[in-house]
């Protein structure tokens, strides 16, 4: 999990952090590809630099540690906020600078901390959970209306990194549920993945009895979603239903619960199922 510097400063640019702002980090983030030129941008828009020895020496260290490097540790995103007028927490089930314990498969926002974060960083976690519902519904409540979130997801190529890639459509969805708006859609390169190195058996679609019936590319290009969108509303999670691409209307029975808006408060719905099986769920 990591941010490049380019995203802070696209943020910076687009005001999207400001002073005084809080921050909350979905899997805390190392931080990469900072200089520390790109720092002394960063910190003089959103911060002050008293001491101008010693922030050279930070700036320095945080950009060295911004490379990886066998047998050293990364540098976090924390790490750099430390030096702003910005409040930073980050989720997450491994310790790291400025982080909280915390399992985005089953735990819930606390209520103190409910429509209280201006900004929500979601860069390579989410593909990481099982619980897809459990960690948006994380992220909604955590936002103030106004708030953003920012959600660098893996999408196309990605081959066997973490248990999702990412559709635009799942995000479009959430925006028509949840009435976000949306601040800005796109896509960005991310590498290759060595498909011939995994040894997969790819077959012919007419063909499916024989092994390796179908050629492979070497490599596929990974491209990366980067989706910001705004909470307008303050109002519970919702989901949508996913039925553009299917072949047959809803059963009744679906949309009873869905109703004509295809919309649903998706962490309600576990947890009157939860009820009925005689389990108790608290935010607490």
């Amino acid at each position: 999990m990591g941010m490049g510097m380019a995203s802070l400063e696209y943020l910076t640019e687009k005001r999207l952090i400001q002073r005084g702002f809080r921050i909350l980090d979905i899997g805390s983030q190392n931080l990469y590809n900072a200089t520390p030129e790109t720092i002394r941008g960063f910190v003089e828009q959103l911060g002050d630099i008293e001491n101008e020895a010693q922030f050279i020496k930070e700036a320095e260290r945080i950009s060295y540690f911004s490379t990886p490097r066998p047998g050293e540790r990364t540098a976090f995103v924390s790490e750099l906020i430390d030096l702003v007028d910005v409040e930073y927490l980050g989720y997450d089930v491994c310790p790291s600078p400025g982080t909280e314990i915390f399992d985005l498969n089953v735990q819930l926002q606390p209520e103190e901390r409910r429509n209280s974060f201006d900004i929500v960083l979601n860069f390579g976690t989410t593909e990481h959970l099982i619980n897809q519902l459990n960690a948006f519904e994380v992220m909604h409540d955590a936002m103030k209306v106004g708030a953003v979130s920012f959600h660098q997801l893996p999408s196309v190529g990605w081959i066997d990194h973490g248990y999702f890639n990412y559709n635009a459509l799942f995000i479009d969805d959430l925006v028509k549920a949840n009435d976000y708006e949306v601040v800005d859609k796109f896509f960005t390169a991310a590498g290759i993945s060595k498909f011939g190195e995994l040894g997969v058996d790819v077959r012919d679609e007419i063909r499916p009895l024989i092994p390796h019936s179908a050629s492979a590319p070497a490599e596929v290009s990974n491209f990366n979603l980067n989706y910001i969108v705004r909470k307008t509303v303050d109002a519970p999670f919702h989901v949508g239903l996913e039925i553009a691409t299917t072949h047959a209307p809803l059963s009744s029975e679906a949309e009873a619960v869905y109703g004509s808006k295809r919309r649903l408060a998706a962490g309600e719905v576990v947890r009157q199922q939860a009820a009925r099986e005689g389990m108790t769920w608290s935010r607490n």
